[in-house]
């Protein structure tokens, strides 16, 4: 059904889904009504396709914590000179806390593409789904590491075939970070 609407409908519905989830995220303090800790942080992931580093934004909201993300690949953007953009969401749960850190199951969604040629229209796309365990030690500053596998799904258009396609497979994010909390 997506193909019938065109190439761009997964697209269209991924970059509403992440609107609509930052928004949530960034209103959660009035929606929920609860007091919050809110951090800024630096990332730094490995993963099956590149380099990412970008921006994460947290807010504590009892024992949850929801976050945001703006990456990109170093590798393909700087190297190759291919932009690659990376945006997640997700939520981490403290199961383990106290005033100097916290351990934790994490779920992460996240959305990246890359236009593999410079003369065609056509982007390799992938949706990521990853489980794993987050850890933070600091109180103002903080210090993220952070490990998940889970589900990627990447879509491509095939040159032979003239369609996209769709392959899935497994993945892995290991991070690094740094933030400061207010």
């Amino acid at each position: 059904m997506p193909e019938a609407l065109g190439p761009n409908f997964s697209y269209f519905c991924s970059m509403s889904r992440f609107r609509a989830i930052f928004f949530l995220l960034v209103l959660s303090n009035s929606c929920f009504g609860q007091e919050a800790a809110q951090s800024v942080n630096y990332r730094l992931n490995v993963t099956r396709f590149d380099f990412f580093t970008g921006l994460e934004y947290t807010k504590r909201i009892k024992s949850f914590q929801p976050f945001a993300a703006l990456e990109f690949g170093i590798n393909r953007s700087i190297f190759q000179q291919r932009f690659f953009p990376k945006m997640a969401v997700g939520l981490s749960y403290d199961l383990a806390r106290n005033e100097q850190w916290m351990l934790g199951p994490s779920l992460q969604t996240s959305y990246s593409l890359l236009k593999v040629n410079r003369s065609t229209n056509h982007f390799h796309q992938w949706n990521e789904l990853m489980i794993g365990l987050r850890l933070e030690t600091g109180k103002k500053w903080k210090y993220i590491c952070l490990a998940e596998y889970g589900l990627v799904v990447e879509t491509y258009f095939d040159q032979v075939t003239k369609k996209n396609e769709r392959i899935g497979s497994y993945g892995y994010v290991l991070s690094m970070g740094f933030g400061y909390a207010w």
